[in-house]
């Protein structure tokens, strides 16, 4: 429909612009690429004059983003196999604990796959975070297996009795970090909508490396771990260097934990008195959905510049201050309240809006 009160223009020639909207449950980088691979059937159709170009895709930022989260993940995989092979001080006994690795990721993907979770910020996040915490069932079980084996039993006999050992702590352990998470899954609001995935990626990483840590390594360990090495035997000066740090620390924390148990008494009031301490600054804290004041860093000044609010911004800033000090049914409460007065002036301006254009076509 040809309309003569507006027009659009790129790069100085005349253009139509056609915005395209996902859907609430559609997926953008999914949208997009649809609507990329529909362009040159279009252009097709179209006389030789006409050109098709993309002005704008949100999602280059989501693609960015997710490539930056997937770097991070796999340089976490890195540092954590790196950090296993310092401590166990051997190839084979660093390979069982670093395959539980994908095996657990592999598991928790598809178990997203199963509940229709897509790959984001928010999960990919939570992947990152379970990779520290699928390793620990793999290391505590390990560890365990190789006592036994470097105590003279048969792999098969040290894999069965190590495992069965831990299989209670290993379980104990991951429905502990379970039940962390959750209050997450019946949070209200944004905050609920916001980390309810992130949630349950979580929960569900540390539930299949429990799996894995009682299968999976103690097979592998039956397999392929030796018991002709142990932890004295260190073949280059780095190992060396780091065990005598390594002990140093573990000196320092035994007299530590000596005169932690000879002064119990002491140690209980000092904890006591730090649990207090952090009620009441968990209390004193003021608490908000986001930061209350903006930070601007202007390009020739090294550190960031406070922006000066005006009377609106100051008002504002107080009315969010009021109102994040209130409780949370009060704030809902206030958010209700603060929507339904905006709703009342748009509704006043169109009708303003459209008094004054009738009365100004009349005046025509």
């Amino acid at each position: 429909m040809e309309n003569l009160k507006t027009g659009s223009w790129v790069n100085g020639e005349r253009s139509i612009v056609l915005a395209v909207f996902r859907q609430a449950d559609g997926n953008t980088v999914a949208v997009v690429d649809a609507i990329r691979a529909a362009l040159p059937k279009l252009e097709a159709q179209l006389p030789g004059s006409v050109r098709i170009a993309p002005l704008s895709d949100r999602s280059e930022s989501i693609r960015e983003a997710v490539h930056d989260v997937n770097l991070t993940l796999m340089l976490t995989v890195a540092l954590v196999v790196m950090v296993i092979f310092i401590f166990l001080q051997r190839a084979a006994a660093t390979a069982i604990p670093a395959l539980s690795l994908p095996v657990s990721i592999i598991g928790t993907l598809a178990l997203m796959f199963f509940l229709g979770f897509s790959l984001n910020n928010i999960t990919l996040l939570a992947l990152t975070l379970a990779v520290g915490l699928v390793v620990d069932d793999a290391v505590v079980v390990l560890e365990n297996i190789v006592r036994y084996r470097e105590q003279g039993l048969s792999a098969l006999e040290a894999a069965l009795r190590g495992s069965r050992e831990v299989a209670f702590t290993i379980l104990s352990i991951s429905l502990s970090l379970v039940a962390i998470f959750i209050p997450i899954f019946y949070m209200e609001g944004v905050i609920g909508l916001l980390f309810h995935e992130f949630a349950v990626v979580v929960t569900m990483a540390v539930l299949v490396s429990a799996l894995v840590s009682l299968t999976l390594i103690p097979m592998l360990a039956a397999r392929f771990l030796r018991g002709d090495q142990s932890h004295g035997t260190l073949h280059n000066p780095l190992a060396r260097s780091f065990e005598r740090a390594f002990a140093a620390v573990l000196a320092a924390y035994q007299r530590t934990l000596d005169g932690a148990l000879h002064w119990r008494r002491t140690t209980l009031l000092v904890a006591l008195l730090t649990f207090a301490g952090s009620a009441w600054m968990f209390i004193a804290i003021p608490k908000g959905f986001s930061r209350t004041r903006t930070t601007a860093r202007s390009p020739s000044s090294p550190m960031p510049a406070r922006t000066c609010p005006t009377g609106a911004g100051r008002a504002a800033a107080a009315r969010q201050r009021h109102r994040a000090r209130q409780p949370p049914r009060r704030q809902r409460h206030l958010v209700a309240e603060q929507r339904r007065r905006a709703h009342v002036r748009v509704a006043e301006a169109a009708r303003w809006a459209s008094g004054h254009g009738q009365r100004g076509r009349r005046i025509a």
